[in-house]
């Protein structure tokens, strides 16, 4: 198993814009892994793209992505990571709907992401660098309940989360937003912590971005990669074909990433 911290060698820059785009080993092995991959391309247009991707230049990029998939030819698929953080490949452009019909060998791919992944990844980056956090809040992100908090009559999940996003994803910390107002009330320990963390970081999606990629690509691809687990992540998950054996390793190497915070895994297991 690949340790934390493998060291990746970059092999190639394919664009410098406003983001960094290079390939290293880790994403050579997912574009090698996805080009062993079949498809029903034609039930997967019928499916079509998320409606939830609002963003036309992401959605933009996607299409173009996944078209390159359907129209690869051979030829390995573009998998690429921008600024040392998220990994990009066909496969992030399709909704989970268009990937369950990705197959090899004629057997449909398992998938497996983690519960509340951005809560879980903050409450375990906290814990990490010896701030105080309430063990009822980490039972609650490692049991998948963090969005449970924020119940509103009225209102869906995704209304939920989105409402937990406008929080998480601001340039700066809101005090005075719902969302750590009532986490404040009831977690004070760990809101301490967050703002006495965060002093002099840029932003906190920057920071959950990067902590996403150190466990899913640096560890948990790594180490699937030297185990020769033909796989690709999709930011908080992983798709890979093969039989329970397989599954369960998969399983081990997300535990040891997480380290003392054991995640609530969402398996989708086909096997």
């Amino acid at each position: 198993m690949a340790h934390a911290n493998t060291c990746l060698i970059v092999t190639k820059i394919i664009d410098m814009s406003n983001n960094i785009r290079e390939t290293n080993e880790v994403t050579q092995f997912q574009a090698e892994s996805i080009a062993f991959w079949d498809a029903d391309i034609e039930k997967m247009k019928e499916v079509g793209f998320s409606e939830k991707d609002n963003d036309e230049t992401g959605l933009r990029i996607k299409k173009k992505m996944t078209e390159d998939f359907f129209n690869r030819n051979g030829k390995l698929p573009k998998v690429f990571r921008t600024n040392h953080r998220r990994v990009y490949s066909p496969l992030t452009g399709m909704s989970r709907k268009m990937r369950q019909f990705l197959t090899y060998e004629g057997k449909q791919l398992n998938e497996i992401d983690t519960a509340n992944s951005q809560p879980l990844l903050l409450v375990y980056e906290i814990n990490r660098k010896g701030f105080d956090v309430e063990d009822e809040l980490t039972e609650i992100v490692e049991t998948g309940k963090f969005y449970d908090l924020f119940k509103k009559e009225g209102k869906t999940k995704d209304q939920v989360k989105i409402d937990v996003f406008t929080f998480m994803y601001a340039s700066k910390i809101n005090t005075e937003h719902q969302v750590f107002k009532i986490l404040n009330n009831r977690f004070p320990k760990f809101t301490n912590s967050l703002l006495q963390y965060l002093k002099g970081l840029p932003s906190l999606s920057l920071l959950l971005h990067k902590i996403e990629s150190n466990i899913w690509i640096d560890f948990v691809s790594a180490a699937c990669m030297h185990a020769g687990i033909k796989h690709a992540t999709i930011h908080d998950s992983i798709v890979f074909p093969g039989d329970n054996s397989t599954v369960n390793n998969v399983l081990d190497i997300i535990d040891a990433a997480f380290g003392d915070i054991s995640p609530t895994q969402i398996g989708r297991a086909h096997v």
